[in-house]
Order: structure tokens, then C-alpha cells, then sequence
């Protein structure tokens, strides 16, 4: 081996070393940087979770509103005292559907001007009304599971 090849071979395994090294380095900083953005959506995810079950934990308080009562008078509880409890289950049910078909009635027999000024405003009232009438019986039977 000439003394040329000897100093040409040592200069290429120290630059060699020193390539493989940056590499090791940048491999050992990628891997950094994707354990921590892992790290960061699983926090992200628990987050997320957290406050879906809070959002279903107060629709479901919310919904314990709408339920109809379950109250019984006594079996042996008078016979007027049965006819009130009909009477004030029946207006409880009922002021869903009075409320809506009020409303109804009040934004549809509005002249024709102020009907054609305001036709994205109705489709929303109108959909927010179904929505308050027909919605809440299905999620009555969503928070009853």
C-alpha cells in the first residue's frame, strides 16, 4: 500500500464516519420528531373523547327534561286527583305541538311581501320546527338506550 492510498483511505473512513454519524443523528431526530407528534394526536384523541362523553352526558340531562313524567298517584288516591294527573299529562304533551303549529301559523299567513324578503328565514323556522316536534321523539328513544 503506497503512502497516497494510506492517506486518501484514512481521509475517506473519517468523512465516511462523519456522513454515517449526521445520519445516525438525523435518523435519531426524525424518530424524536415522530414520537412526539404521536404522543400529541393520542392527547388530541383523549381530549376529543372527553368531551364527546360530556356532550352525550349533557344531551342525555337535557333530554331527562323532555320525557314524559312517571308519576302515578297512589292506588288509593282519590279519584280527582287521578282526573288532574290526566289532565296535566295531556297539556304537558301538548305544548310541543300547540307551540309549533302557532308558530307555523303566525310566519304563514304573513302578507305575501314580507313572505318573499324572508325565504331562507322560513326554511330555517321551518326546519327548526320539525325539528322540535319530530327530533325529540327520536331522541327520547336515543337517551332511553
Amino acid at each position: 500500500m503506497s503512502f497516497w492510498n494510506f492517506l486518501i483511505s484514512a481521509a475517506g473512513g473519517t468523512i465516511l464516519g462523519g456522513v454515517t454519524q449526521m445520519l445516525g443523528t438525523v435518523v435519531a431526530e426524525a424518530r424524536e420528531w415522530s414520537a412526539s407528534k404521536r404522543r400529541i394526536a393520542e392527547l388530541q384523541a383523549l381530549k376529543e373523547k372527553e368531551v364527546a362523553i360530556g356532550e352525550l352526558e349533557a344531551f342525555t340531562r337535557a333530554q331527562e327534561g323532555t320525557m314524559a313524567s312517571g308519576y302515578q298517584p297512589p292506588a288509593a288516591a282519590p279519584m280527582a286527583m287521578h282526573w288532574l294527573f290526566t289532565l296535566v299529562e295531556a297539556v304537558t304533551r301538548l305544548v310541543r305541538p300547540v307551540m309549533v303549529a302557532g308558530a307555523c301559523v303566525y310566519v304563514w299567513t304573513r302578507p305575501p311581501e314580507v313572505i318573499a324578503g324572508l325565504q331562507s328565514e322560513i326554511l330555517t323556522f321551518s326546519f327548526a320546527c320539525g325539528y322540535f316536534w319530530l327530533g325529540t321523539r327520536l331522541q327520547r328513544q336515543v337517551a332511553a338506550k
